[in-house]
């Protein structure tokens, strides 16, 4: 664990630090406040013990600033003083500490309260991390680890936002795999399962890292491609039939599929003045789509 010691006192300092380090902790030992804000604005500390009457900046003004602070995550404050007057405890919790050491302290004692301050620490972490995940699951299809509907409308808006601030083109693919209901009526489900996903990974190995990929719905997938014109998002769409037709799709029996796909693409300038959403781009794309569809059926 990191902990930030803030302490003008040097002597006692030096008693802290070596008690922590006893600990295995890792410490930065500084003597004011002011130096200690700069430390915590880079986010990498959470954890503090601090002492309650410092020049310039004390102990629960600290500790106030520290609450104020939109901090990536909590920290933890630990007030250590020798201060042990009527309702000196109450004021020192009140302002924001979690807990408080009285001067002098046993070795034992301060370490087993950075104990209790870890643990606590390490849910906030955990619980941290879990809400993270589930803001990814409510983002991500379950089948292709690919954006959800949820998702594109969200990252559809960013990139449409982006392309009007920075006057940059952008272009939309709208891909829906041919003739997919005869896959699954002739080898299964499964079958189709693993054929979105051969899909999803084909895409995705021919579209750059900051293109925002999607499955749409059943067989329909969406490309965002941000700061490209017509001309490099038929490249893109002609390095997608490539890939199909380079790795067909795996049965049983050594069978094998190839995958086919009706692609429509949409480019536009943002930032000329039409009102543009999701919404829109999808249905420009989703239209292009179809004239490809209907001229591979006049064929």
């Amino acid at each position: 664990m990191k902990i930030l010691v803030v302490d003008d006192d040097p002597i006692q300092c030096k008693i802290t630090e070596h008690a922590l380090l006893k600990g295995k902790h890792e410490v930065i030992v500084l003597d004011n406040a002011e130096d200690a804000q700069a430390i915590l604005q880079q986010g990498t500390v959470h954890f503090v013990i601090t002492d309650w009457m410092m020049p310039s900046m004390d102990g629960p003004a600290f500790t106030h600033w520290i609450r104020s602070q939109k901090t990536a995550g909590y920290v933890y404050i630990i007030f250590l003083t020798s201060r042990e007057g009527p309702g000196d405890i109450e004021s020192g919790l009140s302002a924001g500490a979690d807990d408080y050491i009285k001067k002098p302290f046993n070795s034992s004692e301060l370490l087993a309260r950075v104990a209790v301050g870890e643990r606590i620490l390490q849910l906030e972490e955990n619980l941290r991390k879990a809400a993270v995940r589930m803001e990814q699951q409510a983002l991500t299809d379950d089948l292709t680890g690919l954006m959800n509907r949820r998702a594109i409308y969200q990252n559809g808006s960013k990139e449409i936002a982006r392309a009007k601030r920075q006057k940059s083109p952008l272009s939309v693919l709208f891909l829906d795999l041919d003739k997919f209901k005869l896959i699954n009526d002739t080898y299964g489900h499964l079958a189709g399962d693993e054929a979105l996903k051969l899909a999803a990974r084909l895409i995705s190995s021919n579209t750059r890292v900051y293109d925002q990929i999607g499955r749409w719905a059943g067989d329909e997938f969406i490309i965002l491609l941000p700061d490209a014109d017509r001309e490099q998002a038929l490249q893109v769409v002609e390095r997608i039939h490539r890939s199909f037709e380079n790795e067909p799709l795996a049965l049983n029996h050594n069978d094998k599929l190839t995958l086919r796909a009706s692609i429509g693409a949409y480019s536009t300038l943002p930032h000329e003045g039409r009102e543009l959403d999701i919404d829109t781009l999808v249905h420009e794309a989703d239209r292009e789509m179809y004239r490809v569809k209907q001229s591979k059926e006049r064929q």
